[in-house]
C-alpha cells in the first residue's frame, strides 16, 4: 500500500478491501476477523500496510535470492530486526485488531484525527494536564488527556466511527492510546494457517499508519522506516538492525546451497505451479526467464 503509485488508493482502503471482499463472494472470509482478513490479502498479493517478513533467516536469504533484480546496484539486500520477545504483538491482540480496523474506516476521518491529536500535543496539551492540580498520577493524567481529546470534535468523529468498525462490547474512550500506536510500528504474529505460510514462518510489520492524504507522501513514507528502528534496538547488547549485501554473482551458488538445506521454490510456496517451477530448473540448469 505505501508504494508511490498507491496513494489514491491508500485514501480508499476502506472500499478496497469492501469491493475485494464482495468480488470474491466467500462467505467465511466475512467470518473471520479483520487481522485475518488483511494477512490472507497481503499473503496473496493485494496491497495492505502490512510489511511481509520472516523468523526464519534461510527463508529471508531465499527471497533476496530467488527475486529476479531490478536494480542497478549489483547487489542484494537482507536485513535483520532484533526485538524483544514482550515487544511482539498477535493477531488476537488490541493492537492488531484497532490498526485492522482503522484500514477499514474513511481514510480523511483517520487523518484529521492524527492531525488533530498532533496539533494538540503541540499546542502543550500534554504538558498543561501533567502540571493540572486534579492530575496527581499517572491514571489521572490519561484520563485527563483523553477527556480533553474527545473534546475535539475530529477526534470524536474518529472514535464513534472506530466504535461502530470494530463492534466491540467495550467501548473504547482512550484516543492517545489509539494515536500512540498508529505512529508506532508493531512486530505482529498472526496465525499460519495455509501451508503457504507455515513453509515461509511469515509474519508482519505494521509501520507507522499513513492514510495518503500526507502532503508529501514519499516524504511521509521515511516515517515508516524510522518508526520500525524506533521499535529495534531495545535488546541489550544487540545492534537493532543488520543489513547484509549479496553481490548479484553470488545468487545462484546461495540458491544451490540453500536448496541443499531444503529451502527451494517449491517448499517456499508449497504449490504444483512453484513446485514444478523448482524442478523444471534443477532438471534443466535453466532459470525461468
Amino acid at each position: 500500500m505505501y508504494r508511490k503509485e498507491n496513494k489514491e488508493l491508500a485514501k480508499k482502503s476502506n472500499r478496497f478491501y469492501s469491493d475485494l471482499e464482495v468480488r470474491l463472494g466467500d462467505m467465511d472470509l466475512l467470518r473471520e476477523p479483520l487481522p485475518t482478513r488483511l494477512a490472507r490479502f497481503q499473503h496473496y498479493q493485494a496491497p495492505t500496510r502490512f510489511l511481509d517478513i520472516t523468523s526464519n533467516p534461510l527463508i529471508a536469504l531465499f527471497f533476496a535470492v530467488e527475486a529476479k533484480s531490478n536494480n542497478d546496484k549489483g547487489f542484494r539486500q537482507v536485513y535483520f530486526y532484533a526485538i524483544n520477545e514482550d515487544d511482539i504483538k498477535y493477531q488476537d491482540g488490541h493492537t492488531a485488531g484497532i490498526e485492522s480496523a482503522v484500514n477499514r474506516m474513511d481514510q480523511k476521518i483517520v487523518y484529521e484525527f492524527l492531525e488533530s491529536v498532533k496539533e494538540q500535543y503541540d499546542d502543550g496539551l500534554e504538558l498543561r494536564i501533567d502540571k493540572s492540580q486534579d492530575a496527581k498520577t499517572t491514571d489521572d493524567k490519561e484520563k485527563k488527556l483523553n477527556e480533553a481529546l474527545l473534546g475535539c470534535d475530529k477526534v470524536k468523529i474518529f472514535m464513534d466511527s472506530l466504535n461502530e468498525t470494530t463492534k466491540q462490547l467495550t467501548k473504547l474512550t482512550r484516543p492517545s492510546k489509539i494515536f500512540d500506536d498508529l505512529n508506532t510500528a508493531h512486530f505482529v504474529d498472526f496465525v499460519r494457517e495455509s501451508p503457504r505460510m507455515q513453509q515461509q514462518q511469515g509474519t508482519f510489520i505494521m509501520p507507522k499508519y499513513l492514510t495518503g492524504y500526507e502532503d508529501d507522501w514519499c516524504g511521509a513514507k521515511q516515517q515508516l522506516n524510522s518508526s520500525i528502528l524506533r521499535a529495534t534496538g531495545k535488546v541489550k547488547g544487540v545492534s537493532g538492525l543488520v543489513k547484509v549485501l549479496i553481490p548479484n554473482e553470488n545468487t545462484g551458488k546461495i540458491k544451490d546451497y540453500l536448496s541443499v538445506l531444503g529451502v527451494n521454490a517449491g517448499t517456499a510456496y508449497p504449490d504444483i505451479e512453484h513446485y514444478a517451477e523448482y524442478l523444471r530448473e534443477l532438471y534443466t540448469g535453466d532459470e525461468k526467464k
